[in-house]
C-alpha cells in the first residue's frame, strides 16, 4: 500500500544520501504530496549543503499546503536571506500576503 511505498521511498533516499532526498522531496512536492514532501526533506541534515534557498522555498510551499501558513511564512522568510533562485517564491509570498489581507 502507501505507506509501504512511503517507507521504500524513505529507506532509498537514506541509502543512496542526500541528492536523492532532495529530488525525491522535489518529486513529492510537484505531485501536491505535501506531508510526504515535508517528512522527505525532515531527512536532510540541517548543515547539509543541500539546505539552501531553493530547499528552504520548497519547504515553504509544502508546509503552505498543508495549512501551516505562519511556518510556511519563516521558511519562505529563511530562503529569501539565503538568495533563493527558484520564481515561485516571490508567487507564494504574494499569496500569503493577500490571505493575510482578508
Amino acid at each position: 500500500g502507501d505507506e509501504g511505498q512511503r517507507t521504500g521511498y524513505f529507506n532509498l533516499a537514506e541509502l543512496f544520501g542526500e541528492k536523492t532526498v532532495w529530488w525525491l522531496g522535489s518529486r513529492l512536492l510537484s505531485e501536491r504530496r505535501w506531508q510526504e514532501a515535508l517528512q522527505v526533506y525532515g531527512k536532510i541534515a540541517a548543515d547539509s549543503p543541500f539546505v539552501t534557498g531553493d530547499f528552504w522555498c520548497h519547504v515553504g510551499m509544502a508546509l503552505w499546503g498543508t495549512g501551516q501558513e505562519e511556518a510556511a511564512a519563516e521558511a519562505w522568510q529563511r530562503a529569501r536571506d539565503m538568495d533563493c533562485s527558484l520564481p515561485e517564491l516571490a508567487a507564494y509570498e504574494t499569496w500569503f500576503k493577500e490571505r493575510r489581507a482578508q
